[in-house]
């Protein structure tokens, strides 16, 4: 039997660090999408001293999902760049840089390739209709569309349990039989 082996640990900020930028080179004119800057002292330091969860802007979180879901009504995205958006937090907007870099807190290093980051950033260079930079920054971000979505889900999902036990005729039913109960994990919200 073979043993199964492990990743090597690294630090967020290595990790941040190892997103490598698109040759300089390399011409943006065709996809609209400018060359990725290497990730700041400053957010590569903050991402290292964190080592945990990220807090996202209120303001930058519901940008970034009202752009997200966006992209993925109109089918702009798919497949594991989808993923990089879905799962991703919007930490700043550098607006003074040209183009504005955008900086997002990418937990899952599978997701932080720069072919993933290309293809997000040209979906949104034309979504939005104005050239920018990504860079992915590995930290676990606070507030995500996929966080967003899985509140919402676990919030019909306790609604809708508690309508049943509250509900007269379960009750009834309840009290009737001593060994009747709702089996956990069979309600579904509608």
């Amino acid at each position: 039997a073979r043993e199964p082996r492990s990743a090597p640990l690294r630090s967020p900020a290595a990790a941040a660090a190892s997103v490598p930028a698109r040759p300089a080179a390399a011409s943006s004119a065709t996809s609209g999408v400018a060359p990725a800057a290497a990730p700041s002292a400053a957010t590569a330091a903050a991402t290292a001293a964190s080592a945990g969860t990220v807090a996202i802007a209120p303001a930058l979180a519901e940008r970034w999902n009202s752009i997200v879901c966006g992209l993925i009504e109109q089918g702009a995205v798919q497949a594991l760049a989808r993923e990089l958006a879905w799962s991703s937090g919007l930490l700043e907007i550098d607006e003074l840089s040209v183009p504005p870099v955008w900086r997002l807190a990418v937990e899952r290093e599978a997701l932080r390739l720069p072919a993933l980051r290309d293809k997000l950033a040209a979906a949104l260079a034309q979504a939005l209709g104005t050239e920018l930079q990504l860079e992915l920054v590995a930290a676990v971000p606070d507030d995500s569309p996929a966080r967003r979505d899985a509140a919402e889900r676990a919030r019909r999902q306790a609604e809708a349990e508690a309508l049943i036990q509250s509900d007269p005729v379960v009750r009834e039913l309840l009290d009737q039989f001593s060994g009747a109960r709702v089996v956990p994990g069979s309600i579904k919200p509608v």
